[in-house]
């Protein structure tokens, strides 16, 4: 059940990252090792909110720190996708399961760190 609501989740995230006009050229691959959703507003990440993860080089928190990525809301400075409430909860609920889980995850970030396409591996 776990993957099949990965598997859904992660196909949706699919569908919204190619709705953005952004130019990204960025792909991030790890591990989840924190993820962090804030409601606060942020003149860079939004101002009704982001997503922060920081990835790691393997699960748990274990070697080091590849980057930190960032899903935006609305008006935020940074260029690319911009994340509604909802989905913004859905990929922090997505990505809290790939941290507890060790799950590999790869990001299609802009310049600035901000994803616009998102994939959860089930291993």
């Amino acid at each position: 059940m776990r993957k099949v609501i990965l598997s859904m989740v992660a196909s949706v995230l699919f569908m919204m990252g190619w709705q953005s006009t952004a130019s990204a050229n960025i792909h991030i691959n790890g591990y989840v090792c924190s993820t962090r959703y804030t409601a606060q507003p942020n003149s860079l990440y939004g101002m009704d909110g982001y997503v922060r993860t920081s990835i790691s080089t393997q699960p748990y928190c274990q070697g080091s720190t590849v980057d930190i990525v960032y899903h935006q809301s609305n008006n935020g400075n940074c260029t690319g996708y911009e994340f509604s409430e909802a989905e913004r909860i859905g990929v922090f609920q997505v990505l809290k399961n790939a941290a507890e889980n060790g799950l590999k995850v790869k990001f299609y970030t802009t310049d600035e760190g901000c994803v616009y396409y998102t994939e959860v591996y089930g291993y």
